[in-house]
């Protein structure tokens, strides 16, 4: 079994299960009486011990939840995917600026 602190164990007890229950950050932090900095440094630490935390931004209910299907991990999936293409694409972008000749590159190009 994979070594947790108590901070890691109280975080994981107040996680709702199931999309239908999802609360939010504020609400859990406040539950647990810690800050919002510590207690998504736990989401994530968690997430990358395997617990499939999700968290919804963009429906009713938001908030995040313990995934319970495959579907619900799939929906909390695919913001991230999308945020990834996205920062991907900015990133590539950023490395292939010319220093020197941007100006003339983008006055150019128009």
């Amino acid at each position: 079994m994979r070594m947790m602190n108590k901070i890691d164990i109280d975080v994981l007890s107040v996680l709702p299960r199931g999309r239908e229950n999802a609360r939010t950050g504020k609400e859990l932090c406040k539950l647990l009486g810690i800050n919002e900095r510590i207690f998504y440094s736990v989401i994530r630490r968690l997430r990358l011990k395997g617990v499939p935390v999700i968290s919804i931004r963009d429906d009713e209910p938001r908030g995040l939840y313990l995934s319970t299907d495959e579907l619900e991990k799939a929906q909390g999936v695919k913001p991230y995917e999308s945020q990834y293409k996205n920062m991907r694409e900015l990133l590539n972008a950023l490395q292939n600026i010319k220093v020197d000749t941007w100006q003339q590159d983008f006055f150019n190009s128009n």
